[in-house]
């Protein structure tokens, strides 16, 4: 089984919650922060801790994560993983035609 943290922007929750109910069902361990935040905890923190603990990053991209500045920290976070430990996976997969790298 494999831990995967999941960035996105909450206005994709819709295609975001197909791509979690998917993964899930194929035995991955992965951490979404609807439904893996803890009540009243920091964000910044949880978010922390779900990465630490991830094997692979999976970044939903889209119109709107390309204008989440949650997103942002993220990813960027998540390379800066991928840098230091080489056995962290960085995927990225596209919800909408939105050019990577563009706003």
């Amino acid at each position: 089984m494999t831990s995967m943290f999941v960035s996105h922007a909450s206005q994709d929750d819709a295609d975001v919650d197909r791509v979690v109910a998917a993964l899930r069902s194929w035995g991955h361990d992965v951490w979404v922060d609807r439904s893996d935040l803890s009540a009243g905890s920091a964000l910044a923190l949880s978010i922390q801790e779900g990465l630490s603990n991830a094997e692979v990053f999976l970044l939903l991209h889209s119109a709107a994560s390309s204008r989440s500045q949650w997103v942002e920290l993220e990813w960027q976070a998540a390379l800066a993983k991928s840098i230091s430990d080489p056995d962290f996976t960085f995927l990225l997969a596209a919800l909408d035609p939105t050019p990577r790298g563009g706003r």
